[in-house]
C-alpha cells in the first residue's frame, strides 16, 4: 500500500480488556480531530507503542480502516485529557492484570503435587529394580499401606 493511501489517525491506549473468548487484549479508542473518543474499541493482541494508559499514539489506517500501521518503538504524542476516564481504564486494566496473574499462580500450584515429591525415592528404587524385584517392592508397599 502506498504511503499516500494511508489515513492519519490517533488512538488512545485504554489498557487491557477481556474479550468474548476469555482472553485479554490491548484496547485502543480512536480519537477524531476535536478529541472525541469513538464508541468502538479497537482490540490488539500486542501493545502498539510504549506508553501508559491514556497515552495517545499517532498511527496510519488503511482507507477502509481495517488495518492499522504503527511504529512499535515510537513514543506517545500526547496524553488523553479526561482524567476520570483514564483512571477508570487504569483501574479496570489493573484488575484484569491481577486476575490473570492470580489465575496463572493457581494453575501453577494446581499442577504441583506435594506427595509426588515424597514418593520420588520409592519411584527411583522401583525403576532401578529388575522385574521380579519390582513386583516384590509393589507388594511390600501395598502391604505396608493396608496393614
Amino acid at each position: 500500500m502506498k504511503e499516500s493511501d494511508k489515513i492519519k489517525g490517533k488512538l488512545v491506549y485504554a489498557g487491557l480488556k477481556n474479550t468474548n473468548d476469555g482472553s485479554t487484549s490491548h484496547c485502543y479508542f480512536e480519537i477524531d480531530e476535536i478529541g472525541t473518543l469513538s464508541t468502538k474499541a479497537n482490540l490488539y493482541a500486542k501493545k502498539l507503542s510504549k506508553g501508559a494508559i491514556g497515552s495517545i499514539v499517532d498511527v496510519h489506517f488503511s482507507p477502509d480502516k481495517q488495518t492499522c500501521y504503527f511504529n512499535k518503538n515510537s513514543y506517545p504524542s500526547s496524553f488523553y485529557p479526561d482524567n476520570n476516564k483514564v483512571s477508570t481504564w487504569r483501574a479496570e486494566s489493573e484488575a484484569i492484570e491481577l486476575t490473570v496473574k492470580r489465575q496463572k499462580e493457581i494453575e501453577k500450584v494446581a499442577g504441583q503435587n506435594p506427595l509426588r515429591d515424597k514418593l520420588d525415592p520409592i519411584r527411583e528404587a522401583y525403576f532401578k529394580a529388575n522385574h521380579k524385584d519390582r513386583a516384590s517392592l509393589l507388594a511390600n508397599i501395598i502391604e505396608y499401606i493396608t496393614r
